[in-house]
């Protein structure tokens, strides 16, 4: 475990005592936010994050300091067995708990790993949490859950949440976690300058218990949320994750992250990078050169995507702490300019073991 980490550990262990339940905290909300219809820039915003929501994990976890991977470093572009598919993106693969199955507690959840990262163009930041289930027994974590993420500032007061809007149910609403499992967890949220000051950290529910208080770090804030009107009034916002469960040594345990250009044109060629992470303590071995989907989708028009194996030589391992970068072309013929999306997802019998998203605008 690394300097970094026993730090954020012991900074960890400080907060809890403050730190209230899931219960606590959704009752709070509740009195200070009573519910309301949400006005239609809102519902916009919310329809964006609840697709990068379901997506799964974009942001960048490390155990330790890892520099970014430099392009002379990149495996070049290989279209291997490629194929046009314009279908539905693939969904996550999830384990379902059965029935009898105890919540996760907070406390059987370590804390291995943070990281902040704000997303590429969009004015929104993600923490990530990494976490492993030191429990005796399997238990299950509620992929449904309504318990909020609060952005705290340096007075220690909490910051106003804008973000009033209910995701999408995600089936299985109980998500298996397993003895030895990782537990990827986190929020994306934002605010507005001038009309919300910076946080400095974020308090977390995960399991039942404490909630987590993390420090946010040294990260460069935007000025605001692109994908919301000038005159909006939204002034911050944080909304919790999906979390995601993998084996140790699975692809799952893997995280993506597409490092994607400002912006492309219509029609011509988007040119982008995949970062494969690993940030646990377990090699993660890749046998063959699996399938990979790419999809570009926007607001306006039908997606573009293409099937292809990943462009490996022969099989290899990813080290605890590697990273490893694969370059990507796609091609945008056919698509209209708007906001587009970038979904890219490892996929094994149609279900996805391993995605990345990114946002970035599609000009004419």
């Amino acid at each position: 475990m690394t300097h970094d980490v026993l730090q954020l550990r012991e900074a960890l262990e400080r907060e809890a005592a403050d730190v209230g339940s899931a219960a606590e905290l959704r009752a709070r909300l509740t009195e200070r936010r009573p519910r309301r219809r949400p006005a239609a820039w809102l519902l916009a915003a919310a329809s964006v994050l609840a697709v990068l929501t379901v997506a799964g994990t974009v942001a960048l976890l490390r155990p330790g300091r890892h520099d970014r991977a430099t392009p002379s470093g990149t495996v070049a572009w290989r279209p291997l067995d490629a194929q046009a598919d314009h279908g539905k993106v693939p969904e996550l693969l999830r384990r379902s708990a059965p029935p009898g199955t105890m919540p996760c507690r907070a406390h059987d959840l370590r804390l291995l790993a943070t990281d902040t990262e704000p997303e590429s163009g969009t004015g929104w930041i993600e923490t990530r949490l990494l976490l492993r289930s030191r429990g005796a027994a399997s238990c299950y974590l509620d992929r449904n859950s309504d318990s909020a993420a609060i952005l705290i500032d340096a007075r220690g007061a909490e910051l106003p949440n804008d973000l009033v809007f209910a995701l999408p149910l995600i089936e299985p609403p109980h998500l298996l976690v397993s003895p030895g499992d990782y537990v990827t967890a986190g929020a994306r949220w934002t605010r507005v300058a001038g009309r919300a000051p910076d946080p400095v950290r974020l308090r977390l529910p995960v399991g039942d218990g404490p909630a987590r208080t993390v420090p946010l770090g040294p990260v460069a804030i935007p000025s605001g949320p692109t994908d919301l009107p000038a005159k909006a009034r939204f002034r911050a916002g944080a909304a919790v994750s999906t979390p995601i469960v993998s084996r140790p040594g699975s692809l799952a345990s893997l995280l993506a992250i597409a490092r994607v250009p400002e912006a492309v044109r219509a029609g011509a060629g988007l040119r982008y990078r995949v970062e494969l992470v690993n940030p646990t303590g377990q090699p993660v071995q890749v046998a063959d050169c699996p399938t990979v989907l790419q999809q570009l989708s926007s607001n306006r028009a039908r997606p573009v995507g293409l099937r292809s194996r990943l462009n490996c030589h022969a099989p290899f391992a990813v080290r605890p702490g590697e990273r490893i970068t694969f370059a990507f072309e796609l091609s945008t013929a056919g698509i209209r300019p708007g906001r587009g999306l970038l979904t890219w997802s490892l996929v094994d019998a149609d279900q996805a073991v391993l995605q990345a998203t990114a946002q970035l605008p599609i000009a004419e």
